[in-house]
């Protein structure tokens, strides 16, 4: 038996139904002769609580079928409540992609700037060896 509170929350009672009350075949006791009898089933309101998912669709398949009416569930809105959370998930990726983006064109301009320091200080030396080579080279011609 899955108890249900009926009722919405501001009452200080709740009501216990028996969902599966609704689906009940009974027999005379011998169990030869089957009746079905009429059950009279709680009609959906506001404020019902269910212990999970399926027991409220279990409820509402049974309210629907006594009622004349079959159940179905809006697979758009889950549709586009599953669209919404991919398209949160997809812009949370492309958010944290951008900042990567950021964090490595910042390190690469800083690499770029070390390399340009360092190109212009090897130049400088170079330039000296050169100069050094230069006058070696003078100094040996005159003798």
């Amino acid at each position: 038996m899955i108890g249900e509170r009926i009722g919405d929350s501001s009452q200080d009672t709740a009501e216990l139904v028996d969902v599966n009350t609704s689906a009940e075949i009974a027999g005379n006791g011998g169990g030869s002769d089957v009746s079905c009898e009429q059950t009279s089933l709680e009609e959906p309101c506001v404020g019902m609580e269910f212990d999970s998912e399926d027991a409220a669709k279990k409820f509402y398949d049974e309210y629907a079928r006594h009622a004349g009416f079959k159940m179905r569930i809006d697979q758009c809105r889950r549709s586009e409540d599953c669209k919404e959370r991919r398209i949160q998930a997809l812009t949370a990726e492309l958010k944290h992609q951008d900042r990567l983006i950021n964090f490595y064109r910042e390190h690469l301009n800083t690499f770029l700037r070390d390399i340009e320091q360092q190109t212009e200080v090897l130049s400088t030396k170079i330039q000296v060896v050169v100069n050094n080579v230069r006058e070696i080279e003078t100094k040996e011609q005159k003798r």
